[in-house]
């Protein structure tokens, strides 16, 4: 019988083949009295190194699996260790409301002097730093009745969002949204808000030598929302169970039209072949109705658009109405206490 390689035996005593292998360093022992001198000798700690470099394939199996879901748990485990730990001494409590509370924020600076917010500011929850000119944006869109809804940085409808505030016209230049029937949409920027939505249309399309670019007038006495170049364009509102459209008149200002209205980014205008008329008989689909008929139908969506509205239109007023409120209550007191006080002194003279 041949004798075994001495590969094959226990790296450490040589004489008996090996049973167990090291996380740390995969040396192979046969016994506990085998393991501790190996790390006495190696000053092992036995520990697998959790940043060990490791293939895609060894990533892949289900070991490795395990290995990190350990690695994960045991992290947590010693975090709560230390947490209990820390309470038992009657250390303070490791809930982390200070770092949680925005009002706590601190700074610090960074090399190069400017100063950043140490915990919570950036995030999800944290204040977003706003680019050049996108203050004077909000405010100028906040001023004319808008509410815009921002996405989250580096969305392709953030990056595509052009609109601005215009210094020289002193007005909102917007980016538009078109969307048509015919396949056709497109997105189209700078519109200026005074610009009418049936040539905010024919910039987006431009009309055919042999195309009319407007209904006659003898027509237009019969719709209140008549038709540009055969189509009719409409803005949606948000709702949960239908498509709700508002129709347009070709000649209103863009302006007059997002007045009191939610944009995602930019506002999104629909471009469909079918009358406001045909939308109400339910002719195009039963899940697209009218905003007039939706509002009449669902009173409650005007209310909760309204308190939404005041919310961030009317915060200031509200404050300041809350403190003439309060001076007017300390001057209501102050006149009642001079009353008593006087009757008082006509008591004692009497």
């Amino acid at each position: 019988m041949s004798e075994p390689l001495l590969s094959e035996l226990c790296t450490i005593c040589h004489t008996t083949p090996p049973k167990y292998t090291c996380p740390r360093c995969a040396i192979r022992t046969c016994s506990l009295a085998c393991a501790r001198r190996h790390k006495n000798w190696s000053q092992c700690s036995g520990v697998r190194d959790p940043a060990a470099y490791a293939t895609r394939a060894e990533l892949q199996t289900a070991s490795a699996l395990d290995r990190d879901f350990n690695f994960i748990t045991g992290v947590e485990r010693g975090l709560e260790r230390a947490e209990r730990e820390a309470r038992a001494r009657g250390f303070v409590d490791l809930d982390h409301e200070y770092m949680q509370d925005p009002k706590n924020k601190r700074k610090r600076k960074r090399r190069d002097g400017s100063k950043e917010e140490a915990a919570g500011g950036g995030g999800a929850g944290g204040s977003k730093k706003l680019v050049k000119g996108e203050l004077a944006f909000l405010r100028a869109a906040q001023d004319a009745g808008v509410k815009v809804e921002r996405s989250p940085r580096g969305m392709t409808r953030n990056k595509e969002n052009k609109s601005r505030f215009h210094p020289k016209h002193k007005c909102l230049s917007w980016t538009v949204d078109w969307i048509h029937t015919a396949g056709r949409s497109r997105v189209v920027q700078n519109y200026l808000e005074t610009i009418t939505i049936g040539q905010a249309y024919d910039r987006a399309y431009p009309p055919l030598p042999d195309e009319a670019t407007s209904t006659p007038k003898e027509e237009n006495k019969t719709e209140p929302f008549p038709p540009h170049r055969n189509i009719y364009i409409y803005i949606r509102r948000q709702a949960d169970s239908h498509i709700v459209l508002a129709p347009l008149h070709p000649e209103a200002k863009l302006a007059d039209v997002l007045r009191g209205r939610t944009v995602y980014e930019y506002p999104r205008l629909y471009v469909k072949s079918e009358s406001p008329a045909d939308i109400e008989s339910g002719a195009v689909d039963e899940t697209h109705v009218l905003e007039e008929t939706w509002l009449r139908n669902n009173p409650t969506g005007i209310e909760a658009q309204d308190d939404d509205e005041s919310d961030w239109t009317s915060s200031e007023g509200s404050s300041e109405e809350s403190e003439d409120d309060d001076e007017s209550e300390t001057g209501s007191d102050s006149d009642s206490e001079s009353e008593s006080q006087v009757s008082d002194v006509k008591e004692e003279t009497a």
